[in-house]
C-alpha cells in the first residue's frame, strides 16, 4: 500500500479527498467508514459522501474544511 506522501497529486502538497478518505480508513490505525462520517458530522456537519470526491486539500484546505478552524480566522487567530 502507498504512503499519503506517494499519493499526493505529482509530489504536491495537495491530496483528492477520495484518495486522503482511503488513507484515513486504511493506513496506520485506519477509522471506519462510520466512525469517519460521525467525526466529519461533528466537525462540518456533513458527511464523507457529501465531500467531492475530487476536491483537492491541502494543509490550509483541510485545516479549514474539515477541522472547522474557519471559526478561528473569521476571530483573528493565526495558524500556519
Amino acid at each position: 500500500m502507498h504512503t499519503l506522501y506517494n499519493r499526493l497529486i505529482g509530489g504536491g502538497s495537495k491530496i483528492p479527498w477520495d484518495i486522503l478518505k482511503d488513507c484515513l480508513l486504511t493506513e496506520g490505525e485506519g477509522i471506519s467508514a462510520n466512525d469517519l462520517d460521525a467525526y466529519l458530522v461533528a466537525l462540518t456537519g456533513k458527511d464523507s459522501e457529501s465531500i467531492n470526491r475530487n476536491q483537492l486539500f491541502g494543509d490550509k484546505t483541510f485545516a479549514e474544511e474539515l477541522l472547522g478552524f474557519e471559526d478561528f480566522i473569521a476571530a483573528g487567530v493565526p495558524y500556519k
